[in-house]
């Protein structure tokens, strides 16, 4: 980018310039090009110097006594406005300019921007509308920090002050006055988990901002859900006389609908952890280690919580690596393992295997695989627990299988649980035909 010249007191400089003051000079101004390129000046950055408003281009200033250093920072522009549409009921304004709807905005600078409805209406909400940079017209309202600097709670105030990263038209919505209901916010169980926002009651009107819940649970306990009830009745709320969205965990925003006539309450509930237990039943050539603790086949593993995810590792016997795991009648695979525990007491089982080289090869004319060498292609190989391909482990090895020797053409590294029947997959070089046969290890 060209560089911007600052002028100080008449005499333009460019960057890398020192300028030299007399000792007397100590009140100077200073301005800058107003454009470098496509870029416009922004702010100062001055060293040393206690200046309240440095957005002005012409700046006057005391200087510092030591040597100090001046920086004139150029940024792009976005614009921003705001659409009043005819049959709108309210009206908006930039800056409080009533003639302008728009105005330029440099980066990291703010503009404000209000809302006025007329008689018998109120100012609802913001529509955030961006301009990308294909030119295409998106609107953000459940997004508005993509292009500007407002949280999702300040699309409701009618008064907004606002940053840009794009071009952005705000739209204000205008709705017919109506009636909030009560809201009352239950904290009698308190000692399980504490509910914001800690009002006792709060007025919300239908459609309009909604009451945004957190319920963070007390030590022994968890989040289970929210309840909503008539205030005076203690009755269950009519479904369509409110929306419950749940953004997360004990989070959630709340909204009366325009069919509710009578205060609602929300409360959240918790329940206290229930302890599951793990048996280890089989640890083969390795064991299992929870928090820092071993535990060998026939252990057990209490977790206070069952609704928690837990790690669970497996420490290999030499020479072996883990291979799967079997969580009750379900196998999974991974090392650690992340687990989402079972409700109720379960089994752990975990299968260490060994590690044996083989190499494969392959008939060039895709056939099964034969005594003959020479004619051979190497390829891959899949070696599988007969269980974990729906398979009998208990069978007996497949007498169709002729040519056992021919594992001894095998070198390919491949993990084998010792003492089971395995399924080998044997693929050729094109991947066209795979070749299956048994074994059994002892």
């Amino acid at each position: 980018m060209k560089r911007a010249n600052i002028t100080c007191d008449g005499t333009a400089y460019k960057h890398g310039d020192c300028i030299d003051f007399p000792a007397d000079n100590k009140e100077i101004t200073i301005s800058a090009d107003a454009q470098a390129e496509t870029l416009y000046f922004n702010r100062w950055e001055i060293d040393g110097a206690a200046i309240e408003d440095l957005t002005q281009n012409q700046l006057t200033f005391t200087r510092p006594d030591a040597f100090f250093t001046i920086r004139a920072i150029y940024s792009g522009k976005n614009t921003l406005s705001v659409t009043n549409e005819a049959d709108a009921h309210g009206k908006a304004v930039i800056n409080g300019d009533e003639q302008n709807s728009s105005v330029d905005l440099l980066a990291g600078r703010t503009a404000t921007v209000a809302a006025t409805a007329g008689e018998g209406y109120e100012f609802v909400s913001w529509r955030i509308f961006a301009t990308l940079l294909n030119g295409a017209t998106v609107e953000r309202t459940n997004a508005p920090h993509t292009c500007t600097s407002l949280t999702a709670d300040d699309l409701y105030q009618s008064t907004i002050t606002l940053s840009i990263r794009a071009n952005v038209q705000l739209l204000p919505v205008f709705k017919p006055i109506v009636s909030a209901v009560t809201i009352k916010i239950d904290h009698s169980n308190s000692n399980e988990g504490t509910v914001t926002p800690a009002d006792e009651t709060v007025a919300v009107k239908p459609e309009r901002q909604p009451l945004r819940l957190t319920a963070t649970p007390a030590d022994g306990y968890h989040f289970d859900k929210w309840s909503i009830t008539y205030t005076e009745s203690g009755e269950a709320a009519a479904a369509a006389d409110y929306v419950l969205t749940e953004t997360g965990i004990g989070t959630a925003t709340f909204e009366p609908t325009t069919s509710a006539t009578q205060p609602m309450t929300v409360k959240a509930l918790f329940k206290a952890y229930v302890p599951v237990t793990a048996t280890i039943a089989e640890t083969t050539h390795g064991s299992i280690q929870y928090n820092g603790t071993t535990y060998a086949s026939g252990e057990k593993i209490q977790f206070p919580d069952n609704t928690a995810t837990v790690e669970l590792t497996v420490i290999p016997d030499e020479g072996y690596q883990a291979y799967a795991w079997t969580i009750g009648d379900e196998t999974k695979y991974g090392n650690p393992l992340s687990l989402q525990l079972p409700e109720t007491d379960f089994t752990i089982s975990v299968l260490c295997a060994r590690s044996i080289s083989y190499q494969v090869l392959l008939n060039e004319n895709r056939e099964d695989i034969t005594n003959s060498p020479d004619a051979w292609k190497e390829g891959s190989v899949g070696i599988y627990p007969l269980e974990l391909r729906g398979y009998d482990a208990t069978m007996t090895f497949d007498a169709a299988v002729s040519n056992v020797d021919s594992l001894n053409y095998l070198s390919t590294n491949a993990v084998l649980p010792s003492g089971r029947n395995v399924l080998v997959v044997v693929k050729n070089v094109l991947g066209i035909k795979n070749s299956s046969f048994w074994i059994q290890l002892n």
